[in-house]
């Protein structure tokens, strides 16, 4: 079965057999429909279409593509003349795995195929399947209302959409129009991690999709009306957190003393109680952002060139050669290449979670700290 993400047009859903097909004509068939490293390709593997997401829990979701010598009758078509991307994977629970295993991927594909950021939100979300039954997602063409428990979802989605979120199923069954085939003037559709695998030269370089993720964190910051262009002043944003493992336990005493140490804004906020937008156009601002380690962190995309992010960490978490705790999504964070990685050890509030316990700061050490970190820039 093949594994790849592709753009169709023209493309025909058979809604009775979950099949899509496509039209080509028999005196054309000696032409290849698209080109690989190893050759053309005259015609699409039976299970091209692969939706199959990260987590096995949902493995095995695989639409089919078959070749027709007529077009369909079209009293029989209902046409969608949108552009759509039809997708499976969701975390909108974690924004940690929201933002790494489906906004980022879904821009990718999308930047990979319209190479113009502006026209990446002309596309419209078909969440697939499983998604409608794991988060209740409320199948319609418009946003959700606000008691909708789908409503923080398309929230996050619209970050880079101007068209709602819909549930595949709901499209396919209602939006028919009693037609037996929907023609998808474009649609975007495959999937498995190759959104979001660097190529080889890429990882010789070690850069990963640093430039991928700068143009991403432009079209979303500009969308939520955060700071597209480089700070003039200088400005302290430090996320707290209130709930689950990773807490830095005096972050109050701590924020007393770097705010009544510094002549800048300094900003606190509590991971969790903002939204989407409103934490992005919070930390866009920042030249210096504090951070415990983990999902917590993940605002980390959205800060500006050379913002100096201090992660919070506890010296045996990860246990890393140079003594600094750490997490795997630290080496995303570095490989990011336009943020500036600073590390803070703090002390373990307990030894009762080795894992990832609450931890200290001692507040004048930390407040020297980022004095040294700032002193630097000038």
């Amino acid at each position: 079965m093949e594994s790849r993400y592709c753009l169709f047009e023209n493309v025909y859903y058979d809604i009775a057999r979950n099949t899509f097909v496509y039209h080509v004509h028999p005196l054309r068939r000696e032409l290849p429909v698209f080109y690989e490293r190893t050759g053309p390709i005259y015609s699409f593997p039976a299970e091209f279409v692969n939706l199959q997401p990260k987590r096995k829990k949902y493995a095995g979701s695989t639409l089919h593509m078959e070749a027709r010598d007529e077009p369909p009758d079209p009293d029989e078509v209902r046409d969608l003349t949108g552009s759509y991307v039809l997708w499976e994977e969701v975390n909108e629970e974690n924004w940690a795995h929201f933002l790494s295993d489906t906004l980022f991927p879904l821009f990718t594909v999308l930047y990979d195929f319209t190479q113009d950021i502006s026209r990446v939100q002309e596309y419209q979300v078909l969440l697939a399947d499983h998604c409608q039954k794991t988060y209740g997602i409320a199948g319609t063409l418009c946003p959700p209302s606000p008691n909708c428990s789908s409503s923080r979802l398309f929230e996050k989605y619209n970050l880079v959409f101007d068209n709602p979120v819909a549930c595949w199923r709901d499209v396919k069954d209602t939006h028919s129009g009693g037609r037996k085939f929907l023609r998808f003037a474009t649609l975007v559709a495959g999937g498995g991690n190759l959104a979001t695998k660097p190529s080889e030269e890429e990882n010789k370089a070690n850069q990963g999709r640093s430039l991928l993720w700068w143009s991403f964190r432009q079209h979303i910051v500009g969308r939520v009306g955060g700071t597209m262009e480089r700070p003039v002043e200088p400005k302290i944003v430090i996320v707290n957190k209130e709930l689950g493992r990773r807490q830095i336990r005096n972050m109050q005493e701590t924020y007393a003393a770097i705010n009544n140490t510094f002549p800048c804004e300094v900003v606190m906020y509590t991971g969790g109680k903002l939204s989407a937008a409103e934490e992005i156009r919070l930390v866009s601002g920042a030249t210096v952002y504090i951070t415990p380690p983990g999902g917590i962190s993940f605002s980390i995309p959205f800060l500006w060139r050379r913002c100096a992010t201090i992660l919070v960490s506890f010296n045996s978490y990860g246990k890393r050669k140079d003594g600094v705790g750490f997490v795997e999504s630290d080496v995303l964070w570095r490989r990011l290449a336009f943020t500036r990685i600073f590390h803070y050890e703090a002390v373990s509030a307990s030894d009762t979670d080795r894992k990832a316990p609450h931890m200290y700061i001692e507040p004048k050490e930390f407040v020297r700290f980022i004095q040294s970190i700032m002193s630097s820039e000038l």
